[in-house]
């Protein structure tokens, strides 16, 4: 009843009257559940823990070859790898995030000190 008395009385009031109007505003309430209806599934779209896992030991390993693999990245693959094995996927998902994080990060680090230390060098 408030939506129907929101309707009556709210801007579309002066535009829409009569069973026109009415019609209105179920197509405005079937367009919306549809909408719902349709929206996806966040918990369907999330990665595995595995799969964040494998990606942050993938940047890690990058990281490490070019010498800039840090050790809060290396505790943290370990850390969820053994949350992973103890069954605790959401926990493992949580760090292995937070070391591909870091793992990007080191990476990132590597590529500005490959720029930065021709600046260091004396001319």
């Amino acid at each position: 009843m408030r939506l129907l008395s929101l309707y009556q009385t709210g801007p579309l009031a002066a535009r829409v009257s009569g069973r026109c109007g009415m019609t209105a505003v179920v197509l405005m309430l079937v367009g919306g559940l549809l909408l719902s209806l349709n929206a996806p599934d966040s918990q369907a779209e999330s990665p595995s823990a595995e799969a964040v896992l494998a990606q942050a030991i993938s940047v890690y390993d990058a990281a490490k070859a070019r010498g800039h693999a840090w050790v809060m990245t290396r505790d943290g693959l370990a850390k969820a790898q053994g949350l992973l094995e103890a069954g605790d996927a959401p926990a493992a998902l949580v760090v292995a995030q937070q070391a591909l994080e870091t793992a990007e990060a080191s990476l990132r680090q590597a590529d500005i000190e490959a720029k930065s230390w021709q600046t260091r060098v004396p001319k």
